[in-house]
């Protein structure tokens, strides 16, 4: 979040010196912050029936959590609109292509996004890429049946820069989104039907091409609110609050996996070095000397830290006599589901296949 906000200010004020105006960085942010996070809110509330990322290591206090929540998803629209507003002044996009023509094309695409998006909820392993492509159709139907902007309306005018360029800059932010996930410690991680391996960085590798849609569904998204025109602003916030008081506990509760630990919630290092940790100013599990505990304090600590797999689910199972990575790797996955009270196998899968890698790397001189 830190880094997005960072590059947001950092690119709109170059872009002022260019254009003489700032693209996000004006009287509308917190509008914009609040859409932004509504936006994305519905694809986590989406996410709860097709589960296919979670987050680790999320904060604990639900304030700061909330609020971490609202800002980092406040991030969405304006990083898009302002590398689009960057490539844009880069290189001319006039891109001219045969028209296409299709007619009713309002009925078609409401239908076949629909329908796509109802296999998505009915069959989400196989049908959860649909996510990226459902709500652009809709969307897009909706936009050229009440002639508003929209993407459809330049393929048949066979204008086809905006939409090269729109795709290119969901890409790059795509891109951008996974390198400051990957090293961040509060982060998320993809489980996704199919593609539990294929990976850069922690995104399955066709899941890229899915940042180029979502940009175009960000797009027919910004179309639609530009085409209910400003009188409807109030309705427009009113409806975010509602959808963020929605997705925000359904976060909590289906997509978080693990919270951040606080040096005092580790109950298994010994007070006095606890006591000694906080003297140092360590506040979290990750700031812990190692070389202060035991080896069995070790153990749990590396085995609590494997991913994020969090103190919660440390204490679950260490009640079941696991308290090592080694010992973690040696269990299969309907026990480690049962443990962990955990229903989505591809998690279990995933943290297995984590401690088997941790043993291995462990092994090598």
């Amino acid at each position: 979040m830190i880094f997005w906000w960072t590059f947001i200010a950092a690119l709109d004020s170059l872009l002022y010196l260019r254009t003489k105006r700032f693209t996000v960085i004006n009287a509308y942010l917190p509008e914009t912050i609040l859409v932004s996070a509504a936006y994305w809110g519905i694809f986590e509330i989406l996410n709860v029936r097709i589960q296919n990322w979670f987050y680790i290591n999320i904060e604990s206090q639900v304030a700061l959590r909330y609020g971490g929540y609202l800002f980092a998803y406040g991030t969405v629209i304006p990083a898009l609109k302002l590398m689009r507003e960057a490539l844009k002044q880069i290189w001319n996009w006039e891109l001219k292509i045969r028209p296409i023509k299709v007619r009713n094309y309002p009925f078609y695409a409401i239908s076949i996004g629909l329908f796509t998006l109802f296999l998505t909820l009915l069959y989400p392993d196989y049908f959860f890429s649909f996510v990226w492509f459902s709500p652009l159709l809709i969307l897009d139907g909706v936009n050229y049946k009440r002639m508003m902007g929209s993407i459809f309306g330049e393929m048949e005018r066979g204008e086809y820069g905006n939409i090269l360029l729109t795709s290119l800059s969901g890409l790059l932010c795509g891109i951008l989104w996974e390198i400051w996930n990957f090293w961040a410690v509060a982060k998320w991680v993809y489980t996704v039907p199919f593609f539990e391996e294929w990976k850069m960085f922690e995104m399955p590798l066709p899941g890229y091409l899915g940042f180029s849609s979502f940009a175009l569904e960000t797009l027919a998204f910004l179309n639609f609110l530009e085409g209910l025109g400003k009188g409807k602003r109030r309705a427009i916030v009113l409806t975010s609050i509602l959808v963020l008081a929605i997705s925000f506990p359904l976060i909590d509760r289906y997509t978080v996996f693990s919270f951040k630990s606080h040096v005092g919630d580790l109950h298994f290092i010994e007070d006095g070095k606890i006591r000694y940790l906080r003297s140092k100013g360590v506040l979290s599990s990750y700031g812990v000397d190692e070389s202060v505990l035991t080896q069995e304090e070790k153990n749990k600590l590396k085995l609590m830290h494997l991913y994020g797999l969090g103190l919660k689910n440390l204490k679950k199972l260490e009640r079941h006599g696991i308290d090592s990575i080694e010992k973690l790797s040696r269990i299969n996955e309907k026990d480690l589901s049962f443990i962990l009270g955990e229903k989505n196998i591809r998690r279990v899968r995933f943290y297995l296949r984590q401690a088997k890698k941790a043993i291995e790397s462990a092994k090598d001189p």
